[in-house]
């Protein structure tokens, strides 16, 4: 059995889910998800989430309490952890933490009993089940109406998603971590596609559209999506997956609308710099078709 451990945001949830499954379906064996990260205290200071993964048809079960004291981190010190990765052993590997933040290649090489912990933010982990994941991350819910109505503009244009994250990475406690993306790049992004898109229609996602209108010109037609709030934000998302291009934040939310996205010929813009820490390395985090700015 593979155990993953889910926590953060929707966004992180699908990348971690993504590299279990990979595992789990190439091992032929169940996938299962620790969720002890949601438990109010576990979270401390980080920006209180829930589990939402069950807003899609996904492949796992809850695990059990049974199941999780097979697999204790005390058992493996975080050096033996790797080291059974890196040795002859690896298929004896009973715990394995994801090392840095870039692609880690031998995580693929783990047995089929094992529990896995990190954010695993490289396609690199599970392009190889992408047509898989497209059915995996359907919405188990129907549409709002508002949501139809902004569906059915995207797909009669050219359209384009913009999405501008700010909430959280605003805080005091996040500003030190993460950049937010400057009314630069967004003009630079916006001048690049309507180069390349013959009648763009831009379709602006956030979580703070008062910035937005004041910061962000767009001389083109625009759609601010602003009804999808709480438990509807996620479809966002599936709007964004929809639009046939995308410019996104440096956020696995938007991340994953692009990637979501099938359009053979999009064109997804991404900004270079997603930390303002140096410790992680995002090189292999942005696609290879993605262009970076």
């Amino acid at each position: 059995m593979i155990v993953v451990k889910i926590f953060g945001g929707l966004g992180n949830q699908m990348f971690q889910y993504a590299f279990g499954r990979r595992l789990a379906l190439e091992r032929n064996t169940e996938l299962f998800f620790d969720l002890g990260f949601f438990d109010s205290k576990a979270q401390g200071d980080f920006t209180k989430r829930d589990f939402q993964l069950d807003l899609f048809t996904i492949k796992g079960n809850l695990v059990s309490k049974e199941v999780l004291d097979k697999f204790s981190q005390s058992k493996f010190s975080k050096a033996k952890s790797h080291l059974l990765i890196n040795s002859p052993l690896a298929k004896q590997a009973k715990y394995l933490r994801e090392p840095h933040f870039h692609f880690y290649p031998k995580a693929l090489s783990v047995g089929s009993n094992v529990y896995v912990n990190g954010y695993w933010q490289s396609e690199k982990y599970f392009q190889s089940i992408r047509k898989q994941l497209l059915e995996d991350f359907v919405s188990e819910n129907e549409l709002s109406e508002q949501s139809k109505i902004v569906l059915n503009e995207i797909n009669n244009s050219d359209a384009i998603s913009l999405h501008i994250r700010r909430g959280d990475y605003t805080n005091e406690q996040n500003t030190s971590v993460y950049h937010t993306c400057s009314p630069d790049y967004y003009a630079n992004a916006i001048n690049e596609l309507i180069k390349k898109v013959n009648n763009p229609r831009f379709f602006v996602f956030s979580d703070d559209f008062d910035w937005v209108k004041k910061n962000i010109k767009i001389d083109h037609p625009v759609t601010y999506v602003e009804h999808n709030v709480g438990k509807d934000s996620y479809q966002d998302m599936i709007l964004m997956s929809k639009c046939k291009h995308s410019i996104i934040a440096n956020s696995s939310f938007s991340w994953w609308g692009a990637w979501l996205n099938t359009n053979k010929d999009k064109i997804v813009i991404a900004p270079k710099n997603w930390f303002k820490s140096t410790d992680k390395n995002t090189k292999d985090l942005i696609c290879d078709s993605w262009l970076k700015m």
